[in-house]
């Protein structure tokens, strides 16, 4: 995925009067459609380049400041602060404040003003969430407690959330405290880490009583810490962890599909993909490479390329759309006919009320996991699914291929062969599984 830039200005449009705010000094605040233009010399001084503390050029008098990257506005003290993210860099945003004594300036007009802003930079997105944040330190190649220090935790603190931090000790301890969640008490679980952290709030929200009601309240988003960063980069557009900070602070609730994966008579869920061969074991078996960072997926993919291993089995499945062109044409009518801009509970609750789901409705209740549609892989399999062997497989993929598109309770799979790595197929089903019945021999 491309790196995540700074939204490029178009020239700003004439701002109304009252959405200018004359300050002393010469400082001026205006908003426009997408900006915030700031008029300041003494600022425009500090931001010149310097050369053994001696100015050297000039610097334009107006920054300008993409509405998406305000962070906050208030008065606090007789002076009017205003936080915003600041890129710095392709790859990261910092938290910078400016501060504006208001001297003779009516604070009725000064609170209106920033009352405007704020309604601007946010729009439909909550402000001043309630985080409870999980940071994995051995996450990846490690560095993920520095990465939310440096990177993270300034721009949720310049942005007023509330934050709930708990370092992570060993695997699974994040099932834990997600099963004694105070749902109330949060409005969003952010897991820094890999993928894995996220998993596990998922899995451990699942397993609650109210486990309906808990996935339904809180959202789970992600700050990418690890050497694959999956939800990150379809949840957020981004795996840098800076961007992914202001996209969760700028972020809007939506629901999302998720997979319930079962293995005799153990439930999961899972919310990007499952695997079986090569793409499996290039995770799981390239663990005491994670200081490698990301490079181990491409070292264990060289190496079992080259064994050749095979992984027989019967698959069973209920195919949804199996023609390439049609799944395509699928995907393009989803993407070009959804609005992922604004908030889309109704839709979702409709949408998984056609699939045969559990809707809003049933959250009140309190109620678990919904019951499993197509049992296990030790049930019947019913009459309406296809099965076959697969002698030779190297590689079965399973999963939400794009988790940010409406995609109306289906998944897609791939089967390539160990012997001749080519695409066999590329099928949608049905979920919360619609049993993607799997058995090796």
């Amino acid at each position: 995925m491309a790196d995540a830039t700074p939204v490029a200005i178009a020239p700003a449009s004439q701002p109304a009067t009252s959405d200018v705010l004359i300050l002393t000094k010469g400082v001026s605040l205006s908003l426009t459609r997408d900006s915030l233009i700031v008029k300041d010399k003494t600022h425009a001084r500090r931001q010149r380049k310097k050369l053994c503390g001696v100015g050297l050029g000039s610097a334009s008098t107006e920054l300008s400041i993409p509405l998406y990257n305000v962070l906050w506005a208030e008065i606090s003290s007789g002076n009017l602060i205003v936080d915003f993210a600041d890129p710095v860099s392709k790859k990261h945003l910092r938290a910078v404040k400016l501060s504006y004594a208001l001297d003779d300036t009516a604070p009725t007009v000064v609170d209106a003003w920033v009352g405007t802003l704020l309604d601007q930079a946010y729009g439909t997105a909550q402000r001043k969430k309630r985080a409870k944040v999980l940071v994995n330190p051995h996450a990846g190649p490690g560095g993920a407690d520095k990465t939310w220090e440096n990177d993270v935790k300034p721009l949720f603190e310049a942005a007023r959330m509330s934050l709930d931090v708990v370092r992570t000790k060993f695997s699974g301890e994040a099932i834990e405290i997600c099963e004694k969640l105070d749902i109330n008490a949060y409005d969003v679980l952010i897991p820094c880490s890999g993928d894995g952290l996220p998993y596990e709030c998922i899995n451990g929200l699942g397993k609650r009583p109210d486990a309906r009601k808990a996935l339904h309240q809180i959202a789970i988003a992600h700050i990418p810490c690890g050497s694959g960063n999956a939800m990150s980069c379809n949840l957020n557009g981004t795996y840098r962890p800076s961007f992914a900070a202001l996209a969760i602070i700028k972020g809007v609730r939506m629901p999302m599909d998720l997979m319930s994966v079962t293995q005799g008579d153990r439930r999961m869920l899972s919310f990007l993909s499952q695997s079986v061969g090569i793409i499996a074991e290039c995770d799981l078996g390239t663990e005491n490479l994670r200081w490698l960072g990301a490079a181990r997926f491409n070292v264990g993919l060289i190496q079992r390329i080259f064994s050749k291993k095979l992984y027989p089995c019967d698959i069973s499945m209920k195919v949804e759309i199996p023609e390439k062109a049609d799944i395509k044409a699928h995907y393009k009518r989803e993407r070009n006919g959804c609005d992922h801009t604004t908030r889309r509970e109704n839709g979702g609750a409709r949408e998984a009320s056609l699939a045969g789901e559990s809707t809003s409705s049933d959250v009140d209740s309190g109620e678990g996991l919904p019951p499993l549609r197509f049992g296990t892989v030790n049930d019947k399999i019913p009459d309406d699914w296809e099965t076959a062997s697969y002698d030779k497989l190297g590689n079965f993929y399973c999963g939400n291929v794009s988790i940010n598109l409406a995609s109306k309770s289906q998944l897609c799979f791939l089967i390539l062969d160990a012997y001749l790595p080519r695409w066999r197929g590329w099928h949608p089903m049905r979920t919360f599984l619609p049993r993607h019945a799997l058995t090796m021999d």
